[in-house]
């Protein structure tokens, strides 16, 4: 089985979890991910999930694209 390259496992890619509402008044905001060499960004429900999978994968062929090292 051939190994994925994924955006998530890149030291380019940022997530924001985003934050709840405080009021009627003062609604939250949502998820938002992107690469911060500016090649895809995402959020919330503004997305499909042929464009999420794309950009996700996108690392398959990025110049761009590096390890990080994750702590389990």
């Amino acid at each position: 089985m051939k190994k994925v390259r994924c955006c998530i496992l890149c030291k380019h890619f940022s997530f924001d979890e985003g934050s709840p509402g405080y009021s009627e008044y003062t609604p939250g905001t949502d998820w938002s991910m992107s690469c911060l060499k500016n090649h895809w960004s995402m959020s919330g429900s503004y997305i499909s999930e042929e464009d999420y999978r794309k950009n996700i994968l996108m690392a398959e062929t990025c110049k761009d694209a590096e390890e990080k090292k994750i702590v389990k």
